[in-house]
């Protein structure tokens, strides 16, 4: 070898260069130069003549580059650190940083639960096999369906799936939409479960973004599915795009096939927007079918449209494949490390009972009066107004079923519109002029929405004038008359049954025996909490005018001081009442399914 000089990497194509021209260019070399678009570390050199072949990777890209330079292309590189050169005086804590940021980048590579151990959640396996077993492998993007039981710890697999995506790098954006008072409940459990900060979008906070598009504005956003519904809500969110959507409650998205056309509810609507503009979609219901085929495959093709575009299609993907896109799993099956089942196992009971001859009475003679009126309404020529008072027909036999006390406030508070009516002379037919056009299936709406279109249905009438509003009057006074005598005589045979029940499995003053009645009307629960209170029992309520908190409280209350909890279905969100051990269905539900 010839002195001062010498020989590249490769010895059997080297040649001999002077060693000044390629001295800066050891293996390590931080270099930068307008020859490369970025800062670049030098892999290898390889020397043509007095040319030299440069092999770099890019700092910020990693992307690798070659390039042929000349000496003076080498001469004019500026060399910005060398391996054989370090720089020890950055300080330890910025150096530890850097590199604990690289090894969590790449955590999950080695962890299999990183998520998991990066998270303050105590994980059971079925929330284990949903996310790592079902929902996180084989998926290029998640777009999945779960539907387990209620107490399952959705929001928990939810969680895991997020924090997963994230560390992969494969999220950097998501929107929660949940229902409207478990906004601040997510809010809390993204926090102190998964180290998550999320922003709650509503009314306020688009009223203080004026003129910019608060969904781009904001990475991490939770919402409510009644807010984002509305239609200048829902166009804000046209242009607006996420790594990862999780909708909370995914079954109230819900649409309907009548014949060959498609009835969408707004809340559909904006699933299909969320659905449009996410690479990951993840939905969570305890109720996803309803017995209705066309209605859960339209919620199915919000994951997927052409693989749940037609019912046959639907069911050959459930029959061959159900677990690609749906995870269903019933309280039964879940057990704990031990093997052991998380549940107890339930015990369901159908109690019979026969209405009392006054009680058969008053429903024979309720049955009457709206047979006579609905044949009336028949004759109403406009639509939409025999379908709204045909509704508030249907609505006085509902609440008779409950309780008499329903029927008996539902029955007052008609008599009161109609006569305000004929004290005031005018007539109200159209449910437009005082609530507007009922939109939604009653069934999808939030409770207390119902009970204000409750409320504007008691005041339509098919009377046609002032002596037909009397007549209707005077019919409504007898009902109330004998609904009054029905309620004082205590002779109400579910009622008695209730009674039945609570002596014989709950020990009045035992707090650690608990009762959860669930009714339909609020009439009811303050009927049913009345009597059982009289009884001896120590009641509490939950309904659907209540906040959050109000039902925390309640809840809290029910936990460790009430025995019996009255409740509407208010009570299914939002609350924990897993400690809960005896249940009872006091009405049957508007939607039988």
């Amino acid at each position: 070898m010839v002195r001062g000089s010498k020989r590249t990497l490769n010895d059997e194509r080297c040649v001999e260069v002077p060693t000044e021209s390629i001295e800066k260019l050891k293996k390590g070399t931080i270099v930068s130069s307008g020859i490369f678009p970025e800062k670049v570390e030098v892999i290898a050199v390889e020397e043509a003549g007095t040319n030299c072949t440069v092999l770099s990777r890019g700092l910020e890209s990693g992307r690798i580059y070659e390039k042929i330079l000349n000496q003076q292309q080498v001469e004019e590189l500026q060399v910005s650190a060398s391996a054989a050169d370090l720089d020890f005086r950055t300080k330890a804590e910025e150096f530890f940083l850097g590199i604990e940021a690289n090894r969590v980048r790449l955590a999950f590579e080695f962890d299999p639960l990183f998520a998991l151990n990066a998270s303050r959640v105590d994980a059971v396996p079925h929330q284990l096999e949903a996310v790592y077993r079902h929902i996180l492998p084989h998926h290029m993007s998640i777009r999945y369906l779960l539907a387990d039981d209620p107490g399952a710890g959705k929001t928990i697999m939810a969680g895991l799936v997020l924090k997963e995506l994230k560390m992969r790098g494969l999220v950097n954006s998501c929107l929660i939409v949940v229902p409207g008072h478990l906004k601040y409940q997510w809010l809390r459990e993204m926090k102190e479960k998964f180290g998550e900060r999320f922003t709650i979008v509503d009314r306020g906070t688009i009223d203080s973004s004026y003129g910019t598009n608060v969904w781009k504005d904001r990475q991490w956003c939770i919402t409510s599915l009644d807010f984002v519904r509305q239609d200048e809500i829902k166009e804000t969110l046209q242009n607006a795009r996420w790594d990862l959507v999780l909708i909370d409650e995914a079954h109230k998205m819900s649409a309907y096939l009548y014949g060959e056309k498609t009835h969408k509810t707004k809340r559909y609507q904006v699933g299909e927007v969320l659905a449009q503009n996410t690479a990951n979609l993840l939905c969570l219901t305890a109720t996803p079918h309803r017995g209705d085929p066309d209605n859960f495959r339209l919620l199915l093709s919000l994951l997927d449209a052409n693989v749940f575009g037609t019912r046959d299609g639907m069911e050959r993907v459930l029959r061959e494949d159900r677990e690609q896109y749906v995870l269903r799993r019933m309280k039964e099956e879940l057990k704990g490390f031990d093997g052991k089942p998380l549940f107890p196992p339930r015990e369901v009971l159908t109690v019979g009972y026969e209405l009392s001859k006054p009680e058969m009475n008053l429903y024979d003679d309720l049955t009457r009066y709206v047979k006579k009126y609905y044949k009336r309404v028949q004759k109403v020529a406009d639509d939409r107004r025999r379908r709204n008072i045909t509704l508030a027909l249907v609505v006085l036999q509902r609440r008779a079923a409950s309780s008499t006390r329903a029927i008996r406030t539902s029955l007052v508070n008609r008599r009161k519109r109609l006569q305000d009516m004929l004290d005031n002379h005018r007539l109200i037919q159209d449910m437009q002029a005082i609530y507007g056009d009922i939109e939604e299936r009653l069934e999808e709406m939030p409770e207390e929405d119902w009970w204000k279109v409750e409320s504007a249905l008691e005041s339509l009438t098919t009377a046609q004038s002032f002596e037909e509003l009397q007549e209707e009057i005077d019919e409504l006074k007898k009902l109330i008359d004998e609904a009054k005598k029905v309620e004082r005589a205590e002779v109400e045979k579910k009622l008695v049954s209730l009674k039945g029940l609570l002596d014989q499995r709950v020990t009045k003053g035992k707090e650690e025996e608990k009762l959860l009645v669930f009714t339909e009307a609020r009439a009811t629960l303050d009927y049913l909490s009345e009597k059982i209170r009289s009884w001896g029992y120590t009641v509490c309520t939950i309904h659907g005018n209540m906040n959050l908190e109000s039902r925390i409280r309640a809840e809290e209350k029910f936990r460790h001081t009430a025995q019996v909890l009255v409740a509407t279905e208010a009570a299914g969100e939002g609350v924990n009442l897993q400690f809960c051990w005896m249940m009872v269905n006091y009405d049957i539900p508007w939607n039988p399914n």
